[in-house]
């Protein structure tokens, strides 16, 4: 990565860029007092965190350890994705997706209480449920404050999304729901992506990409409710094997899905009602000409609000010329609340892929956001709210240099 613009938080697992561990998913999560956790996974399936100590000043990595249990002995799954939400309590909890030779089991652990330490690792699906072919995670929470975990995956021999749900706030857990939609006609699910969030009326709402590269769209009936069933959604563009989505919370709630279109351009669409939907998509510009994104999985690098409301998204573009196995990382926020967009911000790069990424605001209201790259964690962060050009570290050496040169001017 380009250090002038980036600070190496490094490997927590001790790789380096040619030698494993490996680095995996990463997923960042809020206390309840506002301060950031990071989670990354390592290709061994250990789970590692590091968390916010100050406004801006971060632990040092340690290690959560790798989920097991006794179900899981002959066939040990593991993790491969995780997913974070906060409980009623105000806890952080983590759930980790995890495939074995034979079958899937899916982990979670939380906080002993919020913003302190963390418990042990349980079992919140045990071999026998899932089989191995389960894939893509994501959690949310109800209205009322239940938990509620999707799956791509299978359920008694019937394919498609599966989800758990807590009977009470910080409470027990229901059964797993059998696989619900897969229309035949349209190929199926693959679900790879799969985008889960909560919009407008507390309404949560599931899309998915299929085997046929279409979107489909499911959601509650009501708050805390039971679901739709699938409706189509045709993506914008060319159709794509590697259709990227995302969705996120604009200042008044309404929900945006943004994704890439086959024809390399960033599109959104976004709720006006709830569970209601634009159902056109516009398109962003590109960030300079001829600059097109890459559709691949993860380009989408997040999005989050910062302290005055202002949506930001992030995505991995190429990195240059033809044949340049890098990244560049760009940025685009609303010019108000809930309102248009501005135009694309270079971030920096790197000479090899950039990977798994998370973007999540500060109690301050600045946005911070980590990448991978070089089997390494690079963080890079506002210096104040709704600063668009000027981020740290490149600010933070920049800082240095004037006051040496005003020092040595007298």
């Amino acid at each position: 990565m380009d250090q002038a613009r980036w600070f190496d938080r490094g490997n927590p697992a001790g790789g380096t860029r040619t030698n494993p561990p490996y680095l995996g998913d990463m997923v960042i999560g809020t206390n309840d007092d506002g301060r950031l956790e990071l989670f990354v996974l390592d290709s061994s399936g250990e789970v590692w965190h590091m968390w916010q100590t100050s406004s801006l000043d971060w632990s040092v990595w340690s290690s959560l350890g790798r989920p097991t249990s006794v179900s899981t002995e002959q066939d040990p799954p593991v993790a491969v994705e995780l997913t974070v939400a906060r409980n009623k309590s105000g806890k952080l909890e983590l759930f980790v997706l995890a495939g074995g030779t034979t079958v899937g089991s899916v982990f979670h652990i939380w906080q002993t209480a919020p913003n302190a330490g963390w418990g042990n690792w349980k079992e919140l699906a045990w071999a026998g449920e899932l089989n191995r072919g389960i894939s893509n995670i994501a959690s949310t929470a109800h209205e009322d404050g239940r938990l509620a975990v999707f799956l791509d995956g299978a359920h008694g021999g019937s394919a498609g999304i599966v989800h758990k749900f807590q009977t009470g706030a910080n409470g027990n857990w229901d059964n797993w729901s059998a696989g619900e939609g897969s229309p035949a006609e349209f190929g199926g699910f693959s679900a790879d992506p799969m985008a889960v969030g909560r919009g407008l009326g507390g309404r949560i709402q599931v899309f998915v990409h299929s085997a046929r590269n279409f979107f489909w769209r499911r959601w509650q009936l009501d708050k805390n409710a039971g679901f739709s069933d699938f409706y189509l959604v045709v993506p914008p563009g060319a159709p794509s094997d590697y259709q990227d989505l995302l969705l996120a919370n604009n200042q008044d709630g309404h929900l945006e899905l943004f994704t890439i279109g086959g024809d390399g351009v960033v599109y959104h669409m976004w709720e006006t009602a709830p569970a209601a939907w634009s159902y056109v998509w516009s398109a962003f510009a590109e960030p300079q000409p001829g600059e097109r994104v890459i559709p691949a999985e993860r380009a989408l690098l997040g999005a989050a609000l910062n302290g005055d409301g202002l949506l930001s998204l992030f995505y991995r573009g190429p990195g240059g010329p033809v044949g340049n196995p890098g990244s560049t990382v760009w940025r685009i926020e609303q010019l108000a609340a809930n309102a248009n967009w501005g135009d694309w911000v270079f971030m920096g790069g790197s000479d090899t892929l950039i990977g798994p990424s998370a973007v999540g605001t500060n109690a301050q209201g600045r946005l911070e956001l980590f990448v991978s790259s070089d089997n390494s964690i690079w963080h890079q962060w506002q210096e104040s709210v709704n600063s668009t050009t000027v981020w740290q570290p490149w600010d933070l050496r920049a800082s240095w240099f004037d006051r040496i040169r005003a020092a040595l001017m007298g």
